[in-house]
């Protein structure tokens, strides 16, 4: 009997021990908490420390590449409105030098050739003061164009030239040597002949200058849209990486909201609290889409790829001014200066300018053919 009352008090004792073991909020030996809700444990304020120095450096992160961020979206609208201003942007003067090269080409291709074939058709069987060659002449200079030069460098040179032929066609008697001798004196530039702005389209010398105008406007539309695609994907390369650190915050920010639920707000005093690190979004947003506003938007502009229909325009404008250089400024050049036109005696002006009259048709419909490339581009820029 004393053996079982024993027995009884030592399993009355444990049933005691067990209801204190599993009291609620109580922490077992093993630091488990086996309740559905369980205290701020010494490991939870460490997590929260953790967290909120996280935060911190994303923080510090995000607020540098925010920067550059907004940076960035500057230079693409500054690159954008440089090339889409409707009256001093790039895209508007290279839409002016193609429209000025399809008025060229319009009309001045036939009265070129005409001017051309008549004089074919006119063989040697010239002299001077006679009404056929008086009439070609006058044509001449309405076509190549008369007291064209800026550069006073070029004008003496072309008059050096006429003299020495014209002494090597006195001495010599030689049509041949003689344009021999213009030739090798006229040496050609390897940069563009600048010229004056000729009065009407039909004159070679303002086709030039047209097409030197048009290498220069594509060149700047070129480099302007270029610039734009480079900052506008760096724009876009900032923003992944911002919208990337902003969700990392707000999980982080989530997950600590939990951790202080359980341990109280007196943690927010380590410069943590939501405000502290709230994301940007909107604002990043707005940054997106302000590209000046009514000009584009971070997804405006034209496709990337009219680049390469640009860089090949620039080839076919590479084409027409080279053959005006090296094919036709030489064999021309005696028109473009009264003194050295009236001074050359009739063959031998004659002999000279006749060697650009093949190149002169093709020259035309050359630049007939670009300025319609060029146009089609212009539809693809979005202007």
């Amino acid at each position: 009997m004393g053996i079982f009352l024993s027995l009884c008090v030592a399993l009355s004792f444990c049933v005691k021990l067990a209801l204190a073991f599993h009291k609620p909020g109580h922490i077992p030996p093993s630091g488990t908490c086996r309740e559905a809700t369980c205290p701020c444990s010494k490991e939870d304020e460490e997590k929260i420390k953790g967290l909120i120095g996280r935060l911190r450096a994303l923080k510090e992160v995000s607020d540098m590449i925010r920067k550059e961020y907004s940076a960035a979206v500057k230079a693409r609208d500054d690159a954008w409105r440089n090339f889409a201003h409707p009256f001093s942007g790039s895209g508007a003067r290279y839409v002016n030098s193609v429209l000025g090269m399809l008025s060229i080409s319009s009309g001045a291709g036939s009265y070129w050739a005409g001017w051309a074939n008549a004089g074919i058709g006119m063989g040697q069987s010239i002299h001077q003061g006679s009404i056929e060659w008086d009439t070609w002449v006058n044509t001449g200079t309405q076509v190549v164009g008369d007291d064209a030069f800026l550069n006073k460098g070029i004008e003496e040179l072309i008059k050096d030239a006429a003299r020495k032929a014209g002494d090597v066609y006195v001495d010599q008697a030689s049509l041949e040597m003689a344009v021999q001798s213009y030739g090798k004196h006229m040496r050609i530039p390897d940069t563009p002949i600048t010229v004056g702005q000729a009065q009407t389209a039909i004159k070679v010398v303002s086709a030039a200058n047209n097409v030197y105008g048009c290498i220069k406007a594509t060149d700047d539309a070129v480099n302007d849209l270029s610039n734009y695609y480079e900052q506008k994907r760096e724009a876009k390369q900032l923003k992944k990486q911002l919208d990337q650190i902003d969700d990392q915050i707000e999980a982080i920010l989530k997950e600590l909201e939990e951790l202080r639920k359980k341990c109280g707000s007196s943690n927010d005093a380590g410069g943590g609290s939501a405000s502290t690190f709230s994301t940007d979004k909107q604002g990043t947003k707005n940054l997106s889409d302000s590209s000046t506003q009514a000009l584009t938007s971070d997804e405006g502009g034209p496709d990337e790829a009219v680049l390469q229909k640009l860089f090949s325009f620039r080839s076919k404008l590479d084409t027409v001014e080279a053959r005006f250089r090296e094919r036709l400024f030489v064999p021309l050049s005696p028109f473009m200066i009264e003194s050295v036109r009236k001074g050359l005696s009739p063959p031998l002006l004659f002999a000279i300018s006749q060697q650009a009259f093949v190149d002169l048709k093709i020259w035309s419909k050359e630049i007939e053919e670009t300025a319609l490339a060029g146009q089609e581009i212009q539809k693809q820029l979005n202007l």
